[in-house]
């Protein structure tokens, strides 16, 4: 007899520290869409991506959704006893301010990245090689550009193209916008043909630079990016050295 009152006591203490036997308990919810996403309440790691049934005491409990080690959502809850409560990890850090962490900026970025699409028409215009563009990502921090233009008469003639090969450096936020930072490495060729000469320009080029959606505002959910680059360059003439410079070039692309 006082064997089993001895178990019946230590059931009961037992209880009051596993929130799964208590008779009153709260069950919390709590849904995010990236499989990355490890969620944590009141510092315990407790499933991945989304719970849904844990079971938790009545009161106040801190939940923390962390992707790549970077905290995109906390938020302190209260649940009342037998009360179910789904929180939607989807938002920024739960703290009264307007700055988002870290891992949220770059949840977003990853997202809008996503829906920009691989493939971009437009523009460029630069000393080496302007007129109608095409990029295309085959992979998402990989893609290609050509670029080129040509325009002839009966007596004057001139073109130029130029092929790249892009690699995406980092994809941020810049107020609210999506920005995206690459180096790039080229190839260009610029002609002119007239009845007296035939000069050909060749280009080898290398540099850094940025596309960002400036025209939010503008065009409503536009996907139409502008983007400004600076690039160091070596020319030749008539496959004759010509000079080193640098240059500066700037495009305009809609993606799909």
């Amino acid at each position: 007899m006082v064997v089993s009152l001895f178990m019946m006591l230590a059931s009961v203490g037992h209880a009051e520290e596993n929130p799964l036997l208590l008779p009153e308990s709260a069950t919390l919810n709590v849904v995010h869409s990236n499989p990355s996403a490890t969620i944590y309440v009141d510092g315990t790691l407790v499933g991945t991506q989304s719970i849904f049934g844990y079971r938790v005491r009545p009161g106040s409990h801190l939940v923390r959704i962390e992707m790549n080690r970077s905290t995109v959502f906390s938020e302190l809850v209260s649940i009342d006893a037998g009360r179910i409560k789904t929180i939607n990890g989807e938002t920024f850090v739960g703290i009264k301010t307007n700055i988002a962490s870290k891992g949220a900026i770059e949840a977003e970025s990853e997202r809008v990245t996503e829906a920009k699409g691989s493939i971009g028409l437009g523009i460029m215009a630069s000393p080496l090689s302007s007129g109608f563009s095409i990029k295309y990502f085959f992979f998402p921090d990989w893609g290609t550009q050509i670029s080129g233009f040509a325009f002839s008469t009966d007596q004057w003639s001139y073109y130029n193209e130029g092929i790249r090969l892009i690699y995406v450096m980092a994809n941020t936020l810049a107020e609210n916008s999506p920005l995206s930072l690459y180096s790039f490495g080229g190839l260009s060729r610029n002609g002119q043909r007239d009845a007296g000469s035939n000069n050909v320009r060749d280009s080898v080029e290398v540099g850094l630079g940025m596309e960002l959606n400036l025209v939010k505002g503008v065009v409503e959910n536009s996907i139409c990016y502008l983007s400004i680059e600076v690039a160091l360059h070596r020319q030749t003439l008539n496959q004759s050295f010509e000079f080193e410079g640098t240059s500066l070039s700037g495009g305009m692309h809609y993606y799909f």
